[in-house]
């Protein structure tokens, strides 16, 4: 079974009317209009209509974002008024619809990027298949975030960091009232100072499939480390901070040492598989650097006794976790022939190093001096991880962050989400996981979700052409014209039946119905305008962005200088995806294609 909502498209007239809505607070939809497409769905899609076009009922006061929620057949919507919530709460009544009587019904994730791509469709008047069904009793949430944080943390080592900046006027300009954080301590700071839950949180931030690149306490390493977000406490964060630097340390003193023990202990070493040029096992080669570093940290010119006695217990932390995978290392016993096997028929096995041996290794570096460079700068990162490892101790020595963060936990539950908005984090599901964990707990946490493309923020150029028969076909001789038209059309103007060989006239068509063209620029995107139209175009491209503005006022007013055509180049900021970071020609999505929702993995909320 499916369900279809149908509705009108409204003419280029009629249009404006249709996206001028209200732009005050306590914003209600009553639930029985709404729920009127569940028994009367012509009727209550007229009454969606007439919603749409006139606004709703408002009191004054200021501006919150717009949010939404339905459950059990209904739908109440509150903040600042916008058809593309309305048309994601819509979406979710039909998917409820479906689901009544149903016993196998859709993921919460699967429903909410159903409704996240139909539910401009229907703000721009499209007719829509719904086909994802959903328990009548589960809240599902409009797509506006509660809080929006966007990181002062850049990757441009002199000057401003571009992506940060693009991000920043993105949300500023569009209305999300972001606030600028430099680590995930600020971000539980001001959460925990508040009580109420929260639907949904968006955090910004340069990202790899590695890891924010944020700061995870103040003043520490410009990297939120999986470790940090799942530690339960300082020492766990402590040790989290020490793990990806310190272990590397001084790469020269240790091949000088492991040349020095090949050497002299030529038997010891061929039984450990310690060679000149390296460490056959894996294991025992973290066994080994973890105990150089011990022996690092003990002995080095320069640090502190706080310092070393920081570092210490995590060096012993992860050494211990080494020491332990090189004894629990299973190697087959050979036979000279034959399977190799025990009398039940298992391969049968004996430990890869004997513990004398690994003892013996051990106990050498308390014998052989070692020649380690004082601290000097940051040759060998252990200033990096002292920084880090100092902030991070600093955070939990006061239990502030700790204490923060058991409150943020309070206000999330399992139908919250946290946005990531960030560059291939989606592509680290663990990653993923390890926010939820920082913001959740076992028993209750939110869902988390990041793009597992390049994440951009930045602006779109223009070509204003003439609004005349020659000037329109000699554009549709241009190749890239008319690959937009066939990709767009279907779109931002589905009314437009395109034949198997469109010529002029459906790109004549296209442009008189007031809908800019984005085509490529050379490596960038553009639009196509009509001069007499083109502010008309500039706002229906707007319109459609999902952003949080998206009425015809609400634009107009994020242009002040009373052109928008003239203001459109430097206030033209938009964000979408890309699959190759830097290649201008790299393929994109926009926010409000199909195929957006589905290059952000989520994770769901437990």
């Amino acid at each position: 079974m499916r369900t279809w909502i149908h509705k009108r498209s409204p003419s280029p007239k009629n249009r404006s009317r249709r996206l001028t809505g209200s732009t005050q607070t306590n914003l209600n939809s009553p639930p029985e209009t709404l729920s009127l497409i569940h028994q009367q769905p012509s009727k209550g899609m007229a009454e969606v209509q007439r919603i749409i076009q006139s606004g709703y009922p408002t009191s004054e006061g200021s501006l919150p974002p717009a949010h939404g929620v339905t459950q059990n057949g209904q739908t109440n919507i509150k903040g600042a008024f916008s058809p593309t919530l309305m048309g994601h709460e819509i979406v979710h009544l039909a998917q409820q619809r479906l689901g009544k009587g149903r016993e196998s019904t859709a993921s919460r994730t699967t429903l909410e990027a159903e409704a996240h791509t139909l539910g401009p469709q229907i703000a721009r008047g499209e007719r829509v298949r719904v086909q994802q069904a959903a328990p009548a009793n589960m809240p599902l949430h409009g797509v506006d975030p509660d809080k929006t944080y966007t990181s002062t943390q850049g990757l441009v080592q002199n000057g401003p960091d571009p992506y940060v900046q693009d991000a920043l006027e993105y949300h500023q300009k569009w209305g999300y009232n972001p606030i600028q954080v430099g680590s995930i301590e600020a971000i539980a700071k001001d959460l925990a100072q508040g009580d109420t839950p929260l639907k949904r949180i968006r955090i910004v931030s340069h990202a790899s499939a590695s890891g924010l690149f944020m700061e995870f306490a103040q003043g520490g390493g410009n990297l939120v480390l999986e470790g940090e977000l799942t530690a339960l406490d300082e020492d766990e964060a402590v040790a989290a901070a020490v793990e990806p630097h310190l272990q590397y340390v001084n790469a020269n003193a240790l091949a000088g040492f492991r040349k020095v023990f090949v050497r002299d202990r030529s038997e010891l070493s061929a039984r450990l598989g310690i060679k000149n040029e390296g460490i056959d096992s894996a294991e025992l080669k973290s066994f080994f650097k973890w105990l150089a570093t011990r022996k690092r940290v003990q002995d080095i010119p320069g640090i502190s006794t706080p310092d070393r006695q920081l570092l210490l217990p995590a060096v012993e932390q992860h050494l211990s976790a080494a020491r332990s995978a090189a004894r629990a290392l299973q190697v087959p016993v050979p036979t000279g022939g034959g399977a190799d096997a025990t009398a039940g028929g298992e391969a049968a096995t004996q430990p890869a190093f004997a513990r004398a041996d690994l003892t013996e290794l051990e106990s050498l570096f308390g014998q052989i001096g070692f020649r380690w460079d004082p601290l000097v700068g940051n040759s060998d990162n252990l200033a990096k991880v002292l920084k880090r490892a100092r902030a991070t101790h600093a955070a939990f020595s006061e239990r502030s962050l700790e204490d923060n963060q058991s409150k943020v936990q309070d206000r999330f539950d399992t139908n919250s989400v946290i946005e990531i908005r960030g560059c291939s984090l989606g592509q680290n599901e663990n990653y993923l996981k390890a926010v939820q964990s920082f913001f959740g707990s076992s028993a209750i946490a939110p869902a988390v979700n990041a793009p597992d493309w390049y994440q951009y923020f930045g602006r779109v150029g223009y070509s204003e052409v003439e609004d005349s028969e020659a000037r329109i076909k000699k554009l549709w001789e241009e190749k890239r014209i008319r690959d937009a038209l066939v990709k767009w059309s279907p779109i931002f103007f589905p009314g437009l039946q395109l034949p198997p060989k469109p010529d002029w006239t459906h790109l004549q068509a296209y442009l008189h119905a007031g809908h800019a063209l984005p085509f490529n620029a050379r490596g960038r995107m553009a639009l196509v305008l009509l001069k007499g139209r083109s502010e008309g175009q500039i706002i229906d491209w707007f319109s459609k962005q999902q952003q949080r503005i998206d009425t015809v006022g609400g634009i107009q007013q994020q242009f002040p200088g009373g052109s928008i055509v003239s203001e459109f180049k430097t206030g033209s900021i938009v964000q979408w995806l890309q699959k190759e970071y830097g290649n201008a020609r790299s393929e994109k999505v926009f926010s409000f294609e199909p195929g957006w929702a589905g290059h952000f993995k989520s994770i769901p909320g437990i």
